[in-house]
C-alpha cells in the first residue's frame, strides 16, 4: 500500500492546498450547482467526532482548530454548491440562529488507502515517454477516500430530528500533482520512472483525498436539500412551492411573491417577515377554512400571503413562517433589488 489504512485527523486538515476546486472536480457535484438553492437558511453546528478517531495530542486548542477547519470547509462547498438560500456556521446548538434547518455533521471515518493504477496509467506513461510532463497531468491511481461525514437534520422550532444521513465514502482518481508537490521526491523519479510507479507524498495525498470527501459529502448534503426532501421529512416541515421570483433573483424594488406552502396538515397559522420585519400575519381566522385547504386526501395548501414587498438595497431575506399540525416551520428566499427591473 501507498498509503496508511487508517490517517490520524491532524495531518489531513489543510484541505485547501489540494490541485483545483475540490468540488469541481467531482462529477456528481456538477448538476448541483446549476440548481436553485434550496429555500433554506442553514445553520451548520460545530464538527462532532467518532469515539476512537485520533485527533491531536498537542492540546484542546489544536483539537478546536481541527474541528473547526473541517467544519469550515463544509460551509465553503455547500456555499460553492449553492445548497441554500443561506449557509451560516454557528456555534451551539443552533436553535437561536434564526434558522430554518440545523445541520449537525459528524466526521465517523477517515480511512484512506490506495486501490491500484486506472485504466489510464498506460496512457500517463505513454505520454511521459514522449513528453515526460504530459504524464504528471493523467489522473492514474484510484484511492479509496474514507471521509465519511453524517448529517443530522433538525428542525430549530420544534428540536425535532427531520433526517440522519449516513456518509457515504467513495474512490478517488488521483494525478500525479495530486499526490505530490514540484519539488518532491515524486518530482525527481518522474524523470527515471512513469509518475503512475512514483511514490506519494503522504501528507500531500491525504490532504487531496480529505479534500475531496468532505467535498463529496457536501454534495450528498447538497442534494438532500434540493432533491431529496420528500416523504417523511415534507411529512415534517411541508414545503414551499414558489412561481415567482426564483430564489436568488433579481427583482424590481418592489414585487408581490407567488406561490403556495403545501403540507399533510391544516395550515393554522402563516407569515411573512422581510429582512426580519413583518408582512403579514395570518392567524386561524384570516386563513381559509380546510373545505379550501384541502387539496388531498392528505395535502393541504395555502397561497402566501397577497403583499407587496419593498426591498431594500442589495441582498434580501424573504423568510416564511406556518404551523401544520401544531408543528411550526419556516422557509427563506433571498432576493436581490435591481433598479432597472419592473416586475408586476
Amino acid at each position: 500500500m501507498r498509503l496508511h489504512a487508517m490517517i490520524c485527523l491532524p495531518g489531513l486538515l489543510l484541505v485547501a492546498c489540494a490541485t483545483g476546486s475540490p468540488v469541481d472536480r467531482l462529477p456528481e457535484t456538477r448538476d448541483l450547482r446549476s440548481a436553485e438553492p434550496a429555500p433554506f437558511r442553514i445553520a451548520v453546528t460545530p464538527l462532532d467526532v467518532r469515539e476512537g478517531i485520533t485527533l491531536a495530542s498537542a492540546g484542546q486548542a489544536e483539537v478546536a482548530w481541527d474541528r473547526e477547519r473541517v467544519r469550515a470547509t463544509l460551509v465553503e462547498d455547500l456555499e460553492e454548491l449553492r445548497a441554500a438560500s443561506v449557509i451560516e456556521a454557528v456555534d451551539g446548538d443552533g436553535f437561536d440562529a434564526g434558522a430554518d434547518l440545523v445541520l449537525r455533521p459528524r466526521l465517523s471515518g477517515a480511512e484512506f488507502a490506495y486501490l491500484g493504477s486506472t485504466s489510464d496509467g498506460w496512457l500517463s506513461s505513454l505520454l511521459w515517454i514522449t513528453t515526460w510532463v504530459g504524464g504528471l497531468f493523467v489522473a492514474d491511481s484510484d484511492y479509496e477516500a474514507g471521509v465519511q461525514i453524517d448529517w443530522e437534520v433538525v428542525n430549530p422550532h420544534s428540536g425535532q430530528t427531520i433526517a440522519n444521513l449516513a456518509g457515504n465514502p467513495r474512490s478517488m482518481r488521483l494525478g500525479f500533482f495530486d499526490r505530490n508537490d514540484l519539488w518532491s521526491l515524486g518530482t525527481l523519479q518522474s524523470l527515471v520512472v512513469p509518475p503512475v510507479f512514483t511514490v506519494d507524498d503522504g501528507d500531500r495525498t491525504t490532504q487531496t483525498l480529505f479534500a475531496l470527501g468532505v467535498a463529496h459529502s457536501a454534495g450528498e448534503m447538497t442534494r438532500f436539500l434540493k432533491t431529496g426532501m420528500n416523504g417523511e421529512e415534507r411529512e415534517l416541515v411541508g414545503e414551499l412551492r414558489l412561481e415567482f421570483p426564483r430564489n436568488g433573483g433579481r427583482v424590481a424594488a418592489t414585487c408581490r411573491m407567488r406561490g403556495a406552502v403545501l403540507a399533510h396538515g391544516l395550515v393554522t397559522e402563516l407569515a411573512m417577515f422581510l429582512n426580519g420585519e413583518t408582512v403579514a400575519l395570518l392567524g386561524p381566522d384570516e386563513l381559509p377554512p380546510r373545505s379550501r385547504q384541502q387539496v388531498g386526501a392528505r395535502t393541504f395548501r395555502v397561497e402566501l400571503p397577497d403583499a407587496e414587498i419593498a426591498l431594500a438595497a442589495g441582498r434580501n431575506q424573504v423568510s416564511v413562517e406556518f404551523v401544520t399540525g401544531g408543528r411550526r416551520t419556516s422557509r427563506t428566499v433571498v432576493l436581490h433589488r435591481d433598479d432597472h427591473r419592473s416586475d408586476s
